[in-house]
């Protein structure tokens, strides 16, 4: 006889398959020594302003010099701003690295032209109100206050892109980057200078109107004022050489000038030539 026995406890019978477990298992933590040391990151972020700096500071300086009318000496200018704008480059670039983590992108070459781009607008307004001495009139002062920053931001915006391209491994399209944005410095300043030049035209026509006044106050005879011709060269910087014909048809006077032009200024040389 077969005797079927029943589970009396059928809530007590083992289960095939264990229960799921609700909590997802956490991902091993990376170890401390896979992670980029802070000094690095630091030293990197300090190294990347220095090296911001000195483009930005050169192309402020340049520009400077422009506005001061110095053009001839920009070249010069820009190589003294250098050792200044490595440094607050350098410094500019270990603050922000101390005070932000690895994963936040840098702001290190905006805050460098910034803070470059502010010092000769501050010195501008500082000469202008009579703190310090100086030669710059008050619409540049009040043009530079605007310029200066506003280009730095520009370059120091665009070598921060650069440094964001070479730290995720893009090297060509940082180098692309870097190249234009140097190009760009070397060429602004050039570039304003010509923009701004006046054509030969209108500096002949000043100066005719200029040696007028100027043969006015020593020549009484109309005749001995008449200008004949005019023919000038241009040098760069605003710099223009050549000669004036004055006087009679029958007695013609050969002045050698050299004329320096500064938006709407006409400083004028003049030296009769011997017959």
């Amino acid at each position: 006889m077969v005797i079927l026995m029943s589970d009396a406890r059928p809530e007590t019978g083992i289960q095939d398959n264990p229960p799921s477990n609700p909590e997802q298992p956490r991902a091993p933590e990376a170890p401390e020594e896979s992670l980029p040391p802070r000094r690095i990151t630091v030293f990197a972020g300090m190294l990347f302003g220095a090296s911001a700096g000195v483009p930005i500071s050169g192309l402020v300086a340049a520009m400077g010099a422009w506005l001061a009318d110095q053009y001839e000496s920009a070249w010069l200018w820009a190589l003294m701003a250098s050792p200044l704008g490595m440094i607050i480059g350098g410094v500019t670039g270990a603050v922000d690295r101390i005070r932000h983590s690895d994963v936040v992108e840098p702001n290190i070459g905006t805050w460098t032209g910034i803070l470059i781009g502010l010092i000769p607008a501050v010195a501008c307004l500082a000469a202008t109100i009579g703190i310090t001495g100086g030669t710059f009139l008050l619409f540049v002062a009040a043009g530079f206050v605007f310029i200066g920053p506003t280009v730095g931001l520009l370059i120091g915006a665009s070598l921060d892109h650069a440094y964001s391209e070479a730290r995720a491994g893009r090297l060509p399209s940082t180098i692309l980057r870097v190249a234009i944005t140097l190009a760009a410095c070397f060429c602004l300043v050039p570039a304003i200078e010509w923009i701004m030049t006046p054509s030969m035209e209108t500096v002949e026509k000043d100066a005719r109107k200029a040696f007028i006044e100027r043969l006015r106050m020593d020549k009484t005879d109309p005749q001995q004022r008449r200008i004949r011709k005019v023919a000038l060269t241009y040098l760069g910087s605003r710099k223009f050489v050549g000669e004036i014909h004055a006087g009679p048809l029958h007695d013609t006077t050969i002045w050698d000038v050299t004329i320096i032009h500064r938006g709407g200024h006409l400083q004028m040389e003049s030296v009769p030539r011997e017959k």
